[in-house]
């Protein structure tokens, strides 16, 4: 029975890791805040986000919002082919780069669409980014 049961179960995980997940297919809202204000934030409005001790700055068109979070647990709310890491503390919305170019110490940067910063990608995450 024991065996009958565990079989059962396992025939359960296979079914449900090929049924496409509610969560990836549905909206994430984020929240954070600006002031007294607690904001929500649509993750496609986000340019970029940048680690801030144990807090993390979501970088929108319009100003910056402080979620209370770590930069690892909010990216666990993120789609991850959207957003990529470029930094232990940055990521970035890959729908909001123009290009990526290495700078004169050969260092590669992202230039972001309108924006006149630039991301610096280290070392560990540049295969990422590789063509070919």
């Amino acid at each position: 029975r024991a065996g009958d049961m565990i079989d059962a179960r396992r025939a359960v995980a296979a079914r449900a890791s090929l049924l496409p997940s509610v969560a990836a297919n549905s909206p994430r809202w984020l929240a954070g805040v600006r002031g007294r204000d607690v904001v929500p934030l649509d993750p496609q409005d986000i340019l970029y986000l940048q680690a801030d001790r144990k807090y993390t700055i979501a970088v929108l068109a319009d100003g910056e919002v402080l979620m209370r979070h770590g930069i690892s647990d909010v990216q666990t709310n993120l789609d991850e082919a959207l957003f990529k890491r470029v930094h232990r503390s940055t990521i970035v919305n890959m729908k909001r780069v123009d290009f990526m170019r290495r700078d004169e110490m050969g260092r590669f940067r992202v230039h972001l669409k309108g924006r006149p910063e630039t991301l610096v990608v280290s070392k560990p995450f540049e295969q990422q980014f590789k063509i070919g």
